[in-house]
């Protein structure tokens, strides 16, 4: 009988992770919609449309709002994808994997490190992707090919956090014209992190269905007792000799 090796669990925390990124999706979406309503707004007033009052401060409270519900969504996905990535790294050494360069511990600091979180939680990322094939070698992960998807996700978090700041760098103009233009650049942020956030769920659900196939690959079995003294592994016993004919 075998024994298979116990890594922690990942199927609830995986589940509320996907839960917070698709809640932290659908707010993006109200996003869209508030930030196109104040470039219309802004538009309107460009041109020389009547704006009430009303309606811009009802529209300035409507995008803050979202920002702040945003803000709040990304700090407990933050926490719960952090401590996802620990366990889930944990388990790459309770399955035996060899050859790691990242321990749990830096798989999660490196998000948090100035200038080198802009490409070391893609590796300890795409590390984990890798190490997780079921596949009872040990070894085998480290020459597979990094899944693609890792790489798409990777170039929307960073490509939608930069298009962040060059919206709010635009929003700090006093020219409508630039505020509108700025409108655009945050929705297109917007849409790039809602991919972001599909390629996640998509990228830990992988990951998750690897490691439940990989557990009991990584199976060990307890050594066999040692054979008695004087006794003979692995043949039958001999039969016993013919008895002898009787003597005239």
């Amino acid at each position: 009988m075998q024994t298979p090796a116990r890594g922690k669990p990942l199927g609830v925390l995986t589940y509320w992770v996907v839960a917070m990124l698709a809640v932290t999706a659908v707010i993006d979406i109200f996003g869209v919609v508030s930030l196109l309503i104040e470039r219309s707004l802004v538009l309107d007033s460009v041109a020389g449309r009547p704006v009430s009052i009303e309606e811009a401060v009802a529209s300035d409270n409507r995008v803050e709002a979202i920002g702040g519900w945003t803000l709040i969504a990304l700090l407990v996905t933050g926490v719960l994808w952090c401590v996802w990535q620990h366990r889930a790294h944990s388990n790459l050494r309770a399955f035996s994997r060899s050859g790691l360069r990242y321990t749990p511990g830096w798989a999660v600091g490196w998000w948090f490190i100035p200038f080198a979180s802009l490409w070391k939680p893609l590796g300890a990322m795409s590390e984990l992707w890798k190490a997780s094939e079921p596949t009872d070698d040990p070894h085998a992960w480290s020459r597979a090919r990094a899944w693609w998807v890792l790489g798409l996700w990777w170039a929307c978090w960073i490509g939608g956090n930069l298009l962040d700041v060059v919206a709010s760098a635009m929003q700090r103009e006093s020219d409508l014209s630039t505020v509108a233009s700025s409108d655009i650049v945050a929705v297109i942020a917007r849409l790039v992190e809602i991919t972001a956030a599909v390629c996640a769920v998509v990228i830990l659900r992988d990951i998750l269905g690897r490691q439940r196939a990989l557990a009991p690959m990584s199976a060990t079995a307890p050594p066999l007792p040692p054979p008695l003294p004087g006794a003979t592994v692995g043949l039958p016993p001999m039969p016993p000799p013919p008895p002898l004919p009787p003597l005239p």
